[in-house]
């Protein structure tokens, strides 16, 4: 190897190291600023919960107010019709039955390729068709 291109391997290098120094640094600064910038982040979101929290226990600390009584109803209109329909005095449940409506049946007929080809000519069997 001769002196011209030792020299130039050797400012290949050092210009390469330059490089990578000065993205070193610049890759060190953006983090440091982006961890500057999430701290911040951080303390505003923590300033956040800490007042939603303190409105959270105002919130279970106060009571709504009793709701009012509710009104008493001597018989519900539907008792009579009730004991008609059941058939007795006896007070108990009802019995709904309910009848299921007859399935409707829908039969399609799909031509295929196999349906009604021309080899159905003499009846099958084989043979031409003539005796001895």
């Amino acid at each position: 190897m001769n002196r011209t291109t030792a020299l130039v391997v050797a400012l290949a290098l050092a210009g390469a190291s330059v490089l990578g120094l000065i993205a070193a640094t610049k890759t060190t600064t953006l983090g440091a600023s982006a961890h500057r910038a999430s701290s911040t982040a951080i303390a505003q979101r923590a300033h956040k919960l800490d007042s939603f929290e303190i409105a959270l226990k105002k919130a279970l600390h106060s009571h709504p107010p009793a709701l009012p009584k509710m009104p008493k109803v001597a018989a519900p209109a539907s008792a009579p019709i009730a004991a008609a329909v059941g058939g007795g005095g006896g007070g108990g449940a009802q019995r709904i039955v309910y009848h299921h409506a007859a399935p409707i049946v829908v039969v399609k007929h799909l031509h295929h390729g196999d349906d009604g080809g021309g080899e159905h000519g003499d009846g099958g069997g084989g043979g031409g068709g003539e005796s001895d």
